[in-house]
């Protein structure tokens, strides 16, 4: 069984899923989305403190962490052997 903190959010979210369009477009004014033209400013996001190096830095430390975390070994593979699968939709 569900806790009764669970089940509120639950409910909450259950709710949520119900919701009408009016409703949905309402909480949607309180997202932090700023709409502008490429030309208007400089695409920069003034909360982001860090150089896009760090940011690059911290995604790698992150990953190795997390790899080691799993207790697995990075893949070493060229990108032609790398697995994935390339599908076309036609239109």
């Amino acid at each position: 069984m569900f806790s009764a903190r669970a089940q509120s959010r639950i409910r909450r979210a259950t709710i949520g899923a119900m919701s009408t369009f009016e409703e949905r477009r309402l909480a949607r004014n309180s997202w932090p989305i700023r709409k502008l033209a490429l030309r208007d400013e400089e695409l920069t996001d003034s909360r982001l403190t860090e150089s896009i190096d760090e940011r690059l830095r911290l995604v790698r430390s992150l990953t190795m962490q997390q790899w080691a975390f799993a207790g697995k070994v990075i893949p070493r593979y060229t990108r032609a052997e790398m697995p994935g699968q390339i599908t076309r939709r036609f239109r």
